[in-house]
């Protein structure tokens, strides 16, 4: 099984992001779906990384996937790189938000 390892500041992002999605006034059940969703995908590019969308305009070797929700299956976007035996997930923002000066 190909590995799926996590830059601490991916990790930090998932945190926020579950966090805020699984605040009691909002859905903790949403933020459970929402990381569930995020480990399959990540698994199926671990396995295929070259699935990913290129953005090594960005940055070399750069690439990403969306994953999300029922209701909002493209509301997140996974951007890591190939490593040996797998990906390394680097950062993780919500499709609205405007990531190009973070690489």
């Amino acid at each position: 099984m190909a590995s799926v390892e996590l830059d601490p500041i991916a990790q930090a992002d998932i945190d926020r992001i579950y966090d805020y999605l699984g605040d009691a006034s909002r859905s903790p059940a949403a933020a459970d779906r929402l990381v569930d969703d995020m480990t399959q995908k990540s698994q199926i590019y671990a396995e295929n990384p070259l699935l990913g969308t290129d953005h090594s305009d960005l940055r070399p070797a750069l690439r990403s996937f969306t994953f999300g929700t029922p209701h909002n299956r493209n509301g997140w976007v996974a951007f890591y790189r190939t490593i040996d035996g797998g990906i390394e997930i680097l950062r993780i923002f919500r499709g609205t938000e405007s990531y190009d000066s973070e690489f």
